[in-house]
């Protein structure tokens, strides 16, 4: 029996970037009757409520680096040491002339995305 329903948010439950529909939303709350239901996403956890807001769902946020039950935090981990793997981002960025601006880095606590 299956008692646990782990769902990938954008694509699945919701278009990227996008709410979730009335009908999804109604049946994510019909599914978690019988189901611990369990969200995961590469977003932050408030552009997840924006999208998805069930505050009975466990949100696996940035990719499982941060695990919210509703809006209370379970676990959250972050990177040790960032102004060294920044470096290597921008030393990478110029070996491969890639032009690197405020808006190419994003910070999203366990990992760092260009």
């Amino acid at each position: 029996m299956v008692r646990y329903l782990f769902l990938d948010m954008d694509g699945t439950v919701c278009k990227s970037r996008q709410n979730a529909t009335r009908e999804m939303l109604n049946e994510l709350s019909r599914v978690n009757k019988s189901k611990k239901v369990f969200l995961v996403s590469g977003a932050e956890l408030s552009r997840m409520m924006l999208q998805v807001p069930l505050h009975y769902i466990t949100y696996f946020s940035q990719n499982g680096n941060e695990v919210y039950d509703g809006e209370k935090i379970i676990l959250k981990n972050d990177l040790a040491n960032k102004v060294e793997i920044m470096k290597h981002i921008h030393l990478l960025a110029k070996e491969f002339g890639y032009k690197l601006t405020a808006d190419s880095i994003e910070d999203r606590g366990r990992s760092i995305v260009v």
